[in-house]
């Protein structure tokens, strides 16, 4: 089995057994002690993303950050909610505010998805003086009261992208779907990146219709049959793994394709850089800051520009990896210079977007 397989492998097999141990320990029959015997504080709800645990990624940063957050707080019990789809989703969500209005400690709810939105509008009309909901990667502003909202803005790291591709000769966006919130801003970034400096041909294509577009591997890898010297740009979760076979199991592909939300460069040879998501230190603040207060802001907005929680991470050992492009670059800094000489741009651009979006 080769590295990248191992880490994958290894890392589900981790997740895996961090999920049941939590599934079986984060719930007591005393609902106002711990397992552990330490009285109840304040408790914390995550209600995951459909299809999204597993990822390597982005929802498993969620996840890990959630779950040390509790490793630091013995009276702040976790619960875990996986809901296999949104009917599913409002009926946990209704199960968390019948539990939160007769706990009587501080209670949070997590949501990680935008798509929970009309679910937490709904939530916001029967909130208790002890309750609050943290919807994560929501651009909304104007959320009732008793809601809180984050977004991490990915124009402009998926605009640097796309810029520092440009010199491949095509360039394919691999989405999980059109209709989510999450992927828009990374569509728009990379495509105006990568057109601004390239005269390539630049496709888009949706797995799904919907979150079902997160956890299909075998449709994104199919999607690499046939591609030659493609830059692949995958906003998919968990179905980006597909990509990243593919490459592995075709040691002679000329594909590149950049890692998505934590450091891909162990995942395969042909990975030049990852656009890297910090939301784990993010969100392990926050709960903090909210077990300590028991409040937050409401709204919060990163980017590329404003924080370092989401940029370019390249990989120094791609050339070492990938001998097959040793012809193709006339030094091994070409990667790092592209992204010096562009960086700057890519934040200009990143300005604007999101001014004629506020």
């Amino acid at each position: 089995m080769r590295t990248a397989e191992v880490c994958r492998h290894v890392a589900g097999i981790y997740i895996a057994a961090l999920w049941l141990a939590f599934l079986l320990g984060g719930c007591s029959a005393d609902a106002d002690e711990e397992p552990n015997g330490v009285a109840m504080s304040a408790r914390i709800t995550l209600l995951t993303s459909i299809n999204g645990p597993g990822d390597n990624g982005y929802n498993d940063m969620i996840t890990s950050a959630a779950m040390a957050v509790y490793h630091d707080n013995p009276g702040v019990p976790l619960l875990l909610r996986h809901p296999a789809d949104m009917e599913e989703a409002e009926s946990m969500v209704a199960r968390w505010l019948d539990e939160a209005g007769r706990s009587g400690v501080p209670e949070l709810l997590v949501m990680a998805s935008d798509s929970y939105t009309d679910i937490a509008r709904e939530a916001a009309r029967q909130l208790g003086d002890n309750a609050h909901i943290l919807l994560l990667e929501s651009p909304h502003t104007g959320m009732p009261e008793g809601v809180s909202t984050l977004r991490i803005g990915r124009f402009g790291a998926a605009c640097l992208a796309g810029m520092m591709a440009a010199e491949s000769q095509d360039a394919l966006i691999v989405a999980a779907n059109e209709s989510d919130p999450l992927l828009r801003d990374a569509v728009d970034g990379f495509k105006q990146g990568y057109t601004s400096r390239s005269g390539g041909e630049l496709r888009i294509a949706y797995l799904a219709d919907d979150e079902a577009g997160y956890d299909m591997p075998g449709e994104a890898y199919s999607l690499m049959e046939g591609l030659e010297e493609t830059f692949i740009f995958p906003l998919a979760g968990g179905s980006n793994s597909g990509i990243y076979k593919f490459t592995r199991e075709n040691m002679f592909s000329l594909l590149l394709v950049a890692g998505m939300d934590v450091d891909c460069s162990e995942f395969s040879t042909r990975v030049p850089f990852s656009l890297t998501v910090n939301l784990d230190n993010i969100l392990r603040q926050l709960l903090s800051d909210w077990i300590e207060s028991g409040r937050l802001p409401a709204h919060m907005e990163y980017n590329m520009g404003n924080s370092d929680c989401i940029g370019i991470t390249l990989n120094p050992h791609f050339l070492e990896r990938a001998e097959i492009f040793l012809d193709y670059y006339a030094d091994a800094d070409y990667w790092q210079r592209r992204h010096d000489s562009m960086r700057d741009d890519a934040l200009t651009l990143e300005q604007k977007y999101y001014a004629a979006t506020e």
